[in-house]
């Protein structure tokens, strides 16, 4: 059996047991080959179902788009923020509030959560390779680097539509 299957490529043996019941003992069918057509003609003598292989998983003709989202800002445009440095909290005096730095990027997605855009941050000026600089959008569609900052803008500009209308 084993020489068989190293040279073709199919190849059976049955081993099928056929009880006895005159106190012989049991006889094994000892019966090998290489033919399809002799593996099912045997198998059917013995009243066995042959061998099958899986069936193929039916794939769908395409798969489905997502729906895009439009960009939350002007795809591509050059966007500018600044970031507030504050020195260490100290009693009686709180944060002293140090020199702004401004920063400079260019729109590259929309973010994971809702109001927030990624944005690639041009740091060649410095010497130091581009990042990437998740913003968050405020009340007044200003980005800001600080989240709960432009939570509570929106939070305002929300309260004051309202009374608007």
């Amino acid at each position: 059996m084993h020489e068989t299957a190293q040279l073709e490529l199919f190849a059976w043996s049955c081993g099928k047991v056929e009880p006895s019941y005159d106190g012989n003992p049991p006889a094994v069918c000892d019966v090998a080959g290489s033919d399809r057509g002799e593996y099912v003609s045997h198998m059917k003598a013995h009243g066995l179902r042959t061998m099958t292989t899986e069936p193929m998983i039916k794939l769908r003709k395409t798969a489905p788009a997502a729906p895009r989202q439009a960009p939350r800002v002007p795809a591509f445009k050059r966007i500018s923020w600044t970031v507030r440095h504050y020195a260490e909290w100290q009693p009686g005096i709180g944060n002293e509030r140090l020199a702004d730095t401004q920063h400079v990027g260019q729109f590259w997605a929309n973010g994971a959560e809702a109001n927030t855009v990624i944005v690639i941050e041009d740091r060649r000026r410095q010497g130091l390779p581009n990042r990437l600089v998740t913003l968050y959008l405020d009340g007044n569609g200003q980005l800001v680097p600080d989240w709960s900052e432009a939570k509570s803008s929106r939070r305002e500009a929300n309260r004051i539509a309202k009374l608007a209308a």
